[in-house]
C-alpha cells in the first residue's frame, strides 16, 4: 500500500482591531483585537481606551494617539511572531484561540520544541547565521561575533553546563562571566567585555521572538564607562611620521607604512589586508578606490591619493600584515620614538583620515561617503570635531581691523576735535534726570513767549 504524504496546509492569519463602545457615548471605549484563522475568531481586550470620535476603524487619530498606535503595532508584531513560531514547530496546532492563549500567557509553546529549550550557544549561532544570510553583518563583524560565542562556550564549560539555556541562566552569571573574562582574556576594558553581555541579552530577545524560550532576561547594567577616546594625528604630526627615517622594510618601517596608508584611505587593518588592485577604478582620467568595508559592506569612495599609491607600489600590492595587537605594539614604540603625546593604534589611522578631510574643508556628507558610513549620524558623532586651527582660520576676518581704517577710539577723538558744536551736539549734554529736563523746556518756552 502506497503511503501518500500530503503537505500540511498552513492557514492564513488575519489580525484587526475594533472599538467596543461604552453605554455612555461620551465615555471612552476599549479597543479589542480580533484574531481570525480558518474563519474562526478569537477576541481579546488590549486594555487601550479611546473615544469613539477619535477612532477611525483601524487606529487612533487624536493629538496624543502616537503612543496608543505604537502599542497596537507592537501587539500585531507579537501575534505575528507567535504565528510564525507555530508555523515552524507545530503548524497543525495553529488556531485563533491557541494564538490568543499564547499571547495572554495562558499556555506556552515551550513544550512544542523537540528537545525543550535550546541552549544559549545554539540560539546565538542560529541568530548569527540568520543575520549573515540576510547580509545584515559584514565579514569582520561575523568573525568577531563568532569569537565572542566561542568564549561564551568556554565560560559555560567552566561552570559545568555547556548547553545552558535561558531558563537556567541566573542574573549572577553575568558577574561570574565578567570576572572570568577579565581573568582569561587579555582585554580588561569594560567597553569590550560589555559586548559579551550584550550578545547574551540580544540572544534572549531573539529566543523570545521565535519561541525558543519563555524566560525574559534583564540586561546587565553594572559596567562603568572606562572607554578612552580614539586619538588622531594632525597634518604636521602625520608629515613628521611620513618623513621619519626607518630602515627600509624593517618591522617599524612596514608598520609605519600601513598606518600612513590607513591615514590616506580611512581603511582599518582588515580592509588593508583585503585590498588589491581590483578595487582601483578610473573616473575622469584619475584613479579612485571603490571598496566595500569588511565590517559593514558599505562602499568607500576615495581618490587614490599619491601617498597611498606610493606605498601600494612599494609593496607591489601585497600587504603581509600581522595581528592587530602586534601592530598596536609597534605603533606604541613609534609614538614614543617620535615623542607624540598620544596613544597611536590602528584605529587612529582611520580617525586621522576623517579628521583631516573634515578640517580641510570637505563637507561632512562627502566625508561620510569616503569613510563608508551607513548613516551620516555616525560621522557627526565620532568625527565632526572642529579643530582650533580651523576655528582660528574661519574667524580671522572677524577679529582683524583693516589697515586703512583707524581704530574706533581714534575716530571718536578726531570727531570731538573737528566737529562743530551744533544743537545736536549740545543735546547730548542734556541731563538724563527728567525733572531737570522739564525745567529746561519750561525756560525755553518762557524765552520764546518773552521775545514774542
Amino acid at each position: 500500500m502506497k503511503n501518500y504524504d500530503f503537505p500540511t496546509r498552513i492557514p492564513a492569519l488575519c489580525i484587526c482591531f475594533y472599538l467596543r463602545k461604552s453605554s455612555n457615548y461620551q465615555l471612552e471605549g476599549l479597543i479589542y483585537v480580533r484574531v481570525t484563522v480558518n474563519g474562526k475568531q478569537s477576541c481579546r481586550s488590549t486594555c487601550i481606551s479611546c473615544f469613539p470620535d477619535d477612532w477611525n476603524g483601524t487606529m487612533c487619530k487624536n493629538a496624543g494617539a502616537d503612543k496608543k498606535n505604537k502599542e497596537l503595532k507592537d501587539i500585531v508584531k507579537t501575534l505575528t511572531s507567535i504565528y510564525e513560531a507555530l508555523k515552524e514547530h507545530s503548524p497543525k496546532k495553529i488556531s485563533a484561540q491557541y494564538i490568543v492563549d499564547i499571547y495572554t500567557k495562558k499556555v506556552t509553546f515551550h513544550h512544542l520544541l523537540p528537545n525543550g529549550e535550546k541552549s544559549i550557544i545554539g540560539i546565538l549561532n542560529e541568530k548569527l547565521e540568520l543575520n549573515k544570510s540576510k547580509d545584515k553583518i559584514g565579514e569582520e563583524s561575523y568573525c568577531f561575533s563568532r569569537t565572542i560565542i566561542e568564549w561564551l562556550k568556554k565560560f559555560f564549560i567552566s561552570i559545568g553546563n555547556e548547553n545552558l539555556s535561558y531558563r537556567e541562566f541566573e542574573y549572577c552569571f553575568y558577574d561570574d562571566l565578567v570576572k572570568w573574562l577579565k581573568t582569561n582574556t587579555r582585554t580588561k576594558k569594560n567597553g569590550y567585555l560589555k559586548k559579551f553581555t550584550q550578545n547574551i541579552f540580544a540572544g534572549n530577545q531573539f529566543a523570545l521572538r521565535y519561541g525558543y524560550t519563555k524566560t525574559l532576561l534583564p540586561s546587565y547594567e553594572s559596567f562603568a564607562n572606562d572607554a578612552t577616546e580614539t586619538h588622531f594625528l594632525s597634518m604636521q604630526e602625520l608629515k613628521k611620521l611620513e618623513n621619519w627615517h626607518f630602515e627600509e622594510f624593517s618591522v617599524l618601517d612596514k608598520v609605519r607604512d600601513m598606518f600612513v596608508f590607513s591615514c590616506y584611505t580611512g581603511f582599518q587593518l582588515c580592509d588593508i589586508k583585503a585590498f588589491s588592485a581590483d578595487f582601483v577604478e578610473l573616473y575622469n582620467g584619475e584613479e579612485w578606490v571603490i571598496k566595500p568595508r569588511e565590517k559593514t559592506g558599505v562602499k568607500q569612495l576615495i581618490p587614490f591619493f599619491e601617498q597611498a599609491k606610493r606605498i601600494f607600489d612599494k609593496y607591489k600590492g601585497v600587504f603581509n600584515l600581522k595581528s592587530r595587537d602586534f601592530h598596536n605594539l609597534q605603533l606604541a614604540k613609534i609614538s614614543e620614538l617620535l615623542a607624540f603625546d598620544k596613544i597611536i593604534t590602528n584605529r587612529c589611522g582611520r580617525k586621522t583620515a576623517g579628521m583631516i578631510w573634515l578640517n580641510s574643508g570637505i563637507s561632512i556628507e562627502v566625508v561620510s561617503k569616503m569613510l563608508g558610513h551607513k548613516n551620516i549620524n555616525t560621522t557627526q558623532k565620532y568625527y565632526a570635531k572642529i579643530l582650533l586651527n580651523r576655528i582660528d582660520r574661519e574667524t580671522k576676518h572677524l577679529r582683524q581691523t583693516p589697515a586703512n581704517e583707524p581704530a574706533k577710539h581714534e575716530l571718536k577723538s578726531l570727531n570731538e576735535l573737528t566737529e562743530p558744536q551744533t544743537s545736536a551736539n549740545l543735546s547730548a549734554n542734556i541731563p538724563a534726570d527728567f525733572s531737570k529736563l522739564v525745567e529746561l523746556l519750561a525756560d525755553a518756552v518762557a524765552q520764546k513767549i518773552k521775545v514774542a
